[in-house]
């Protein structure tokens, strides 16, 4: 990683006031939540993606390259996730080597910080002593550390993606209840509950925003589509209307945080 710059070390800085003024860090110009170092489209052998988060205000989170905007996708899909930064702040490295890490998640009232790193540079032994030398810092001030890989996306991937559809889309309260009231004996497929929606007068995505909301379980080991079933949250494990292998709510499909 790109050593900081002489006016990003602040190395005398409290991680706590790190933290602090990375969530309360304003947009630039443009609406993006830029970190310590500026990403924009269009530098020059800078792989950047620009992802609109809702759960940062609608702002633009910059993210290096795809594997680093798949993490974005799932950590805006994880429920646990309140809010989250990338490029956060410097800390101290190994050898006077500053690293910058490439998240900073807030969950509930506790913070962490992820990097995410192809699985295949595990085994460099730059790469080992790094994370084991931030996950070390961290761990002393009471900061969790994970390590995320394409393989720690790749299972639910694809159902990341279309549950993603469905953020922009509201739902009123009564109105939901009686969705949910619909599957409360049995489960559904996705299109028959996509129709309810509809006659009420909602976006056809509402039903992916109840997924995302949490309010119901569905089938977590088969791609999501019109034929995936929904069934009730608050079915029992036991109940065989909603066998429990193979099903989940959006928590299953969270990041190993």
């Amino acid at each position: 990683m790109t050593p900081c710059p002489e006016q990003w070390r602040h190395t005398g800085e409290r991680l706590s006031q790190k933290i602090r003024a990375a969530f309360e860090k304003k947009p630039d110009s443009a609406g993006i939540l830029q970190g310590v170092r500026r990403f924009r489209r269009g530098r020059p052998h800078a792989r950047v993606v620009l992802f609109p988060s809702p759960k940062n205000g609608g702002h633009i989170i910059p993210c290096e390259g795809r594997l680093e905007a798949a993490t974005a996708l799932a950590l805006e899909l994880d429920p646990r996730v309140t809010a989250y930064r990338s490029q956060p702040f410097c800390l101290p490295g190994p050898k006077v080597r500053p690293i910058v890490p490439d998240f900073l998640v807030r969950m509930g009232r506790l913070d962490g910080v992820i990097d995410v790193k192809p699985h295949g540079r595990l085994r460099q032994p730059r790469v080992i002593e790094r994370m084991r030398w931030i996950r070390t810092y961290l761990a002393e001030r009471g900061i969790a550390h994970y390590l995320i890989t394409e393989r720690s996306l790749q299972a639910y991937q694809q159902i990341r993606e279309r549950l993603r559809l469905g953020q922009t889309a509201t739902i009123p309260g009564p109105i939901r209840v009686q969705l949910l009231a619909q599957i409360r004996d049995g489960p559904m497929t996705v299109a028959a509950l996509r129709a309810l929606a509809e006659a009420h007068g909602l976006a056809p995505h509402s039903v992916e925003r109840l997924a995302i909301d949490g309010h119901v379980r569905f089938q977590i080991d088969k791609p999501w589509d019109e034929t995936t079933l929904i069934g009730d949250i608050d079915h029992a494990d036991t109940d065989t209307r909603t066998p429990a292998p193979g099903w989940g709510t959006v928590q299953a499909l969270g990041l190993p945080l």
